[in-house]
């Protein structure tokens, strides 16, 4: 999985994000002051790729600004010759999440968080806990990584 664009409205600090186009890049940094936002940024593509908070096992609506009334990710990304696009949005009221993966060359179309899930699961062949501790690495969870048994690993 490549990312090639990613915005985001409503998480966390950010009211607005992006677009943000990797395309072309090789190599990607983030950088920033502490508290600049990097890891919103990295919470980002959580919410799009699993609909899932990498820092808390609550709802992901804890996520949502304080003061927005959605959250919305919208992640592009090419995977295995083909480009998707991943649109998770979440209400602060009682209003369901709204899901949908599409295949923006064949036009097929996912709805729903268990489908989207599955079928992004099924693709990247890491589920969210493979993800957040494989490519993610947790700010202050490295040391868990190195004193992981080889198939935790």
């Amino acid at each position: 999985m490549r990312p090639v664009e990613l915005s985001f409205t409503g998480l966390r600090s950010y009211t607005e994000f992006g677009p943000v186009s990797f395309d072309g890049k090789t190599l990607v940094g983030i950088l920033g002051d502490t508290g600049a936002g990097k890891s919103t940024i990295l919470e980002a593509l959580c919410v799009a790729l699993y609909g899932k908070c990498s820092w808390s096992e609550r709802d992901v609506k804890d996520l949502i600004a304080d003061g927005a009334r959605t959250m919305s990710v919208d992640l592009t990304f090419s995977h295995d010759g083909h480009t998707w696009r991943v649109r998770r949005t979440f209400y602060a009221n009682t209003m369901p999440s709204a899901h949908l993966l599409e295949n923006l060359d064949t036009g097929a179309k996912f709805d729903n968080a268990r489908p989207v899930d599955a079928q992004i699961v099924g693709m990247l062949r890491l589920d969210f806990t493979a993800f957040k501790s494989s490519v993610l690495l947790p700010q202050g969870r490295f040391q868990t990584l190195l004193h992981a048994s080889g198939r935790d690993r």
